[in-house]
């Protein structure tokens, strides 16, 4: 007959492999989510024409319109689409959202996009932009960070963000960040902004070609890559709390206060 001591080593044992295979299986329940056609991304074909029919829907409806830049090779932008199919988010997402999913493909530049709703570019995918169409302002301009993450995130954070954003108040212009004039964030947000995008030009082809098994030098382009991610990053943040800096400033009236603008080191193909 076993010892006490084993049967009780031999059942914690046990319960422990339980939790483990619990836990596997949900997450391979959730891996296998089937993603709905309306949060598939789609080919940046007709762009314009459709983010003004989807601004068009949402205000008739009165709802907010949600614009996601993502990439199929991008495992947060599946993810992401893969949470919004659930049951739980896509009824929230039907009751208050229109929404455009485009992919980006290989980093694609999209800043017509953006630019529009006075977000200066894309720092990851995926991007999810949240706009109130009767004021076209970007209801999530400080937050848009978060969802780059969008593997990574809670699905109750999910359900919470997404039902407590439907409920914001438009802003008027003098309420938004986005609309603070200030000639030094201006110079800086234009001038990092291309370095990102020349960034995204030489990094495309060469995550295409590592993603399809063809490029040689991986080593070279890890590097680059994760110098270019610390980089659009150290940036996305920057530019938030420059134009709130800059916001806080002029509701003080101290709009020519001088800002400490952030530096950066070069790339190697800047060199």
């Amino acid at each position: 007959m076993p010892h006490i001591s084993n049967l009780r080593a031999a059942t914690k044992f046990m319960l422990a492999l339980s939790v483990l295979l619990f836990i596997s299986a949900l997450s391979s329940a959730a891996d296998k989510t089937d993603v709905l056609p309306q949060y598939e991304y789609s080919p940046l074909e007709n762009v314009d024409t459709r983010i003004d029919s989807l601004l068009a829907q949402a205000l008739s409806e009165n709802k907010l319109a949600m614009i996601v830049l993502g990439s199929s090779w991008c495992h947060d932008s599946v993810g992401l689409s893969k949470n919004f199919s659930s049951d739980a988010m896509h009824k929230i997402l039907q009751d208050n959202y229109k929404t455009l999913f485009l992919d980006l493909g290989y980093l694609q530049d999209v800043r017509y996009i953006t630019q529009r709703f006075g977000y200066p570019g894309y720092f990851g995918t995926p991007t999810v932009l949240v706009i109130e169409p009767n004021t076209l302002s970007l209801v999530n301009h400080d937050e848009v960070s978060k969802w780059q993450s969008a593997n990574s995130v809670p699905f109750d954070e999910y359900v919470s963000y997404f039902s407590q954003l439907k409920t914001a108040e438009p802003m008027s212009n003098g309420e938004q960040t986005t609309t603070v004039t200030n000639a030094q964030i201006t110079q800086f947000e234009q001038t990092q902004i291309e370095r990102l995008f020349r960034a995204y030009a030489i990094l495309g082809p060469l995550l295409e070609a590592d993603e399809k098994g063809e490029l040689e030098n991986t080593d070279d382009f890890y590097k680059q890559w994760s110098t270019v991610y610390n980089f659009r990053k150290q940036l996305q943040a920057d530019l938030v709390s420059l134009k709130q800096q800059a916001h806080l400033n002029q509701q003080n009236n101290e709009s020519s206060t001088e800002l400490e603008i952030p530096e950066y080191p070069a790339f190697e193909w800047e060199s």
